[in-house]
């Protein structure tokens, strides 16, 4: 392999390479952070071993649902105006 082969497979050059570099990057600082929740590293980390698209349309399957069920808590709760007894 020449050191220009070499070279390129572990330096970004383009924009993308870039991109993805930062990307990675943060992902590692996220699952280093001790302030980060193990359900969120372990989440990361399992992310990382699939599919990419898989991981993605789960995950925002996962916001979604939990987006919904926060709001209905704040409602159900009083804080959205909402009551049990409506449901």
């Amino acid at each position: 392999m020449s050191s220009l082969s070499k070279r390129s497979t572990t330096t970004p050059h383009g924009p993308d390479d870039v991109k993805i570099a930062l990307t990675q990057a943060r992902i590692r600082r996220i699952i280093a952070d001790e302030t980060t929740s193990d359900w969120l590293k372990t989440a990361l980390q399992g992310a990382l071993q699939r599919d990419p698209v898989d991981s993605l349309n789960d995950a925002l399957l996962l916001a979604s649902l939990l987006e919904e069920r926060l709001g209905l808590l704040f409602t159900f709760s009083g804080t959205g105006g909402g009551s049990k007894e409506e449901d």
